[in-house]
């Protein structure tokens, strides 16, 4: 017996290769695994990565911009005045225009986190958050659909599926919606263009990134809260335990990143063409009608007296903007205006809101209408440019929108989904009402006491 096995192991010699005690990915892990050093490391990447989607997507943002102005101010010289110069001008190009400028934004994201994916990263971050998540009854399950979120709701809501436990799964659509999905973006970065001074923190961060980056750990800390509200009354238990494979790391590859960043580039230009280009033209509809021709006398005749030209501008601007008041959009803000006047939100804001509810990116399509509607200009002025002159909006109002359109209720196309996934309208109704109620209160007290205090 012995003389065999001696036989069999001279015969492993030969077809057996002994792999080395510690790889290249046992000694990465050994860092981004660690115990106290993962977090910081994660957290690091993930700031990392904004600083560089806001970095170098402002002058491809700037590009598009000026086209748009530019296509708009042809646009209007070549058709004069009317209803269909108003249609193209103000409400499509203000519209659709107004969402396509966020697009290279889009396009660096997915790039970023595709080489994260790409490089095995995504997993270990998995397994470094696993620790984090167990205090909220979750596992690191729940890491790959929360994390699809932040491109999109409805495939992060899908993704549950792989949770095996009932409870954990339900946890997780809860706090789904508090992830900042891509539609968002848009929002951020108009209102931190043009409000968050381009600072440097500590001499290295762009501080309009750090405001980016704080906007989402905010959207993470209100789905922990939901989380520990939901499990403390209705979904107590323990999470399950939690077995992963890690892959080794490789490089990526720059067809699969490219792919990945040109099917998400494909679906943001096409949902603008589609969703928003229909939204628009309705809400244009919405902010143009009922006319009114005895306001337009009524205003001839204030002109007609008017002495200069800087008086006749005001007027048009004060014609332009009592239009918009009294147009079936505006009728809707003012009904709705005492809900968030405590918000620092006038009427007009309240549309956009409400528009968001069709699409995220919809408020930002919105506002560029209320703009170029609501002011009587012959030169075409940037969203930006518009409310930063708006003297409803500031730092702290700006920062506010961003955290209600955060926090608020998700998308109409996510609903239907949360009803497929959860087996009924219960959860979806619970959603809207925690949502909105999160989204108030936290604005509320950013509005109140927070902001002044940092302004």
């Amino acid at each position: 017996a012995e003389a065999r096995y001696l036989s069999i192991q001279e015969l492993l010699k030969d077809v057996l290769r002994k792999t080395p005690r510690k790889t290249l990915t046992d000694y990465i892990d050994a860092i981004v695994c660690h115990r106290i050093l993962g977090l910081p490391i994660f957290i690091l990447v993930m700031a990392l990565l904004f600083q560089a989607v806001y970095a170098w997507s402002t002058p491809f943002m700037d590009l598009i911009d000026a086209f748009f102005a530019w296509l708009g101010e042809n646009l209007a010289g070549m058709l004069g005045e009317g209803m269909l110069k108003s249609l193209l001008v103000d409400g499509i190009i203000g519209g659709v225009g107004g969402v396509l400028v966020f697009l290279p934004q889009i396009v660096f994201l997915f790039f970023l986190i595709s080489l994260l994916e790409d490089s095995g990263y995504m997993p270990r971050a998995a397994f470094v958050v696993d620790r984090l998540l167990k205090p909220l009854g979750l596992n690191g399950k729940s890491f790959v659909p929360l994390l699809s979120c932040f491109a999109c709701n409805i495939p992060g809501i899908m993704a549950t599926r792989t949770i095996e436990n009932y409870r954990q799964r339900l946890l997780t659509i809860l706090a789904a919606p508090f992830m900042s999905c891509s539609a968002r973006l848009p929002i951020y970065t108009l209102l931190i263009g043009a409000f968050i001074p381009d600072k440097k923190l500590f001499g290295i961060w762009n501080l309009k990134g750090a405001v980016l980056l704080a906007i989402y750990l905010v959207g993470i800390l209100a789905a922990v809260v939901t989380v520990l509200v939901f499990r403390a009354f209705t979904l107590k238990g323990e999470p399950t335990p939690f077995l992963m494979e890690l892959p080794p790391y490789r490089f990526p590859t720059l067809k699969s990143v490219l792919i990945h960043m040109w099917n998400r580039a494909v679906l943001y230009v096409r949902k603008a063409g589609t969703v928003i280009l229909a939204i628009s033209i309705v809400m244009w509809a919405l902010f143009t009608f009922p006319q009114n021709p005895s306001l337009s006398k009524d205003y001839e005749a204030l002109k007609a007296k008017a002495r200069s030209p800087e008086e006749v501008a005001a007027l048009e601007n004060q014609e332009a903007f009592e239009r918009l008041a009294k147009s079936y959009a505006g009728r809707f803000g003012k009904l709705i205006e005492p809900l968030i006047k405590p918000l620092g939100f006038d009427w007009r804001i309240g549309i956009a809101l409400t528009s968001a509810f069709a699409a995220k990116e919809v408020l930002v399509a919105t506002l560029g209408q209320i703009y170029a509607l609501g002011e009587a200009t012959e030169d075409e002025v940037s969203l930006l440019e518009s409310i930063r002159k708006d003297p409803v909006f500031n730092p702290i109002t700006a920062i506010g929108l961003m955290l209600f359109s955060l926090l608020m209720v998700p998308c109409m196309a996510t609903l239907p989904v949360i009803r497929m996934e959860t087996g009924g309208w219960r959860w979806p109704a619970i959603i809207v009402c925690w949502t909105l109620f999160m989204a108030w209160t936290v604005t509320f007290v950013w509005e109140r006491f927070i902001g002044p205090l940092i302004f």
